[in-house]
C-alpha cells in the first residue's frame, strides 16, 4: 500500500460504475493513491503493471499507487468497471497481502456471491459518501475498511457468510442501477426514470430519505464524477468530452461543471493531473 500513510483508516478519494464502449479502450495510466476495479456485465482485457490479462465478470483487481493500468475491449467486447480510489490508511496493515509487489498477486476472480458482496458494499459506500452528513467521512472509511475485510478473509479461502452489512431495499437498488446505468445528462436521465419506474413519485421520496438528495441530485453528482474521470484519463478536448457525456454544447457543459465543482473543466484538469 502507499508508504508513509499517516491516517488511521482508509480513506475514498473518488467512486464509480463506468461502462466501456465496445472496441474501446484508455491510455496506460497511474494515480498517487491505489484503485479496487471489478469488471462486470462484460469482458475486457486489463493491462495491469504491463501485463495484459484477459477479464470477465467477477474478477477484481488492486492497483497500487504509481502502478501503471487500463483496459482495451475487442471490436465485440464490453464491459462495465466498478472503481474505487483510496487511500489504504495505517489500518491496512493487517492485510499486507494486498501490497505483494507482484502485480498477478492482486488479482482475484469473485464467485457470484463475493460480487454481490463487493457491490452491496459500494452502494452503501457511495450511499454515505453522497449523504454528506456528520459522521460520514467515518461511516465512509468503516464501510471501506470492511469492504477490504472481506476481500482478505475471500483471499484466505474464508469468505464470510452473506456479507457484512445487508442489501439495500430491491426497489431502491433498481433506481440506483438505473442512474449509474444512463449515459446521457441528468435532465434526460429525470425523464428516463420516469418513464422507467411507475412508481417513481413515491420511490423518489424514500429514495430523498434514504441518500440524503433526490435522484436528480444524484444523478448529477454521478455525472459529474464521471466527467472528472474522463478528464483524469484522456487528453481529449473538453468539447469532446462534452460531447461523448451528451451535450450538445460545450459551455452549457462547462457552465455545469463550474456550478457543480467550483472549477472550469480545463482548469480542474490543469490542477489535478500529475
Amino acid at each position: 500500500m502507499s508508504a508513509g500513510v499517516d491516517r488511521a483508516y482508509p480513506e475514498v478519494v473518488s467512486l464509480g460504475v463506468h461502462d466501456t464502449p465496445r472496441g474501446g479502450s484508455n491510455a496506460w495510466h497511474a494515480h498517487a493513491f491505489d484503485e479496487l476495479c471489478l469488471v462486470a456485465d462484460g469482458e475486457t482485457t486489463i493491462g495491469h503493471d504491463g501485463q495484459p490479462y484477459p477479464s470477465r465478470h467477477g474478477d477484481l483487481f488492486l492497483f497500487r499507487h504509481g502502478e501503471q493500468h487500463r483496459y482495451v475491449n475487442a471490436p465485440r467486447q464490453s464491459a462495465r468497471l466498478w472503481v474505487i480510489h483510496f487511500e489504504p490508511g495505517a489500518s491496512c496493515a493487517e492485510t499486507p497481502e494486498f501490497d505483494s509487489p507482484r502485480a498477478a498477486d492482486r488479482v482475484w476472480h469473485l464467485p457470484a456471491a463475493q460480487v454481490k458482496i463487493f457491490q452491496d458494499l459500494f452502494a452503501k459506500l457511495e450511499w454515505e459518501k453522497q449523504r454528506a452528513r456528520r459522521g460520514g467521512r467515518l461511516a465512509v472509511a468503516g464501510i471501506l475498511q470492511v469492504l477490504l475485510v472481506e476481500l482478505a478473509q475471500f483471499r484466505e479461502a474464508q469468505p464470510s457468510e452473506g456479507g457484512a452489512l445487508r442489501s439495500m431495499d430491491r426497489e431502491l437498488g433498481a433506481l440506483w442501477r438505473a442512474l449509474h446505468e444512463h449515459g446521457g445528462t441528468p435532465a434526460a436521465c429525470a425523464a428516463q426514470l420516469r418513464a422507467t419506474f411507475p412508481n417513481y413519485d413515491s420511490l423518489r421520496h424514500r429514495f430523498q430519505s434514504s441518500f440524503g438528495c433526490s435522484p436528480r441530485q444524484l444523478a448529477e453528482r454521478i455525472h459529474m464524477e464521471k466527467a472528472r474521470h474522463i478528464l483524469l484519463e484522456r487528453a481529449a478536448p473538453v468539447a469532446a468530452i462534452a460531447a461523448e457525456l451528451g451535450w450538445n454544447r460545450q459551455h452549457e457543459f462547462t457552465r455545469a461543471f463550474t456550478r457543480a465543482v467550483g472549477l472550469s473543466p480545463a482548469r480542474w484538469r490543469r490542477l489535478h493531473l500529475p
